[in-house]
């Protein structure tokens, strides 16, 4: 992980919309980027379909609302 990927406000590397926005789309040159989260597996079906839509609820309040996603580049 880079250093320079957490924000300045302490949260968890790769975690600001907008620093990531800039980093991998301005300069990086990156047409689109899919968001990938990644969680640790679990062998209750249950808690695996939980988690699933907690982080896909997550992503989309997140990551790919209209405030966040203006620029339509995050895929998720």
């Amino acid at each position: 992980m880079r250093a320079d990927t957490f924000p300045g406000d302490g949260e968890f590397a790769g975690s600001n919309p907008d620093l990531a926005f800039r980093q991998l789309i301005m300069e990086a040159g990156a047409d689109i980027a899919i968001l990938e989260p990644l969680a640790p597996g679990t062998r209750l079906a249950e808690a695996a379909q939980a988690s699933a839509i907690a982080t896909n609820l997550w992503l989309d309040e997140h990551w790919l609302d209209s405030h966040d996603n203006w620029h339509q580049r995050w895929r998720g």
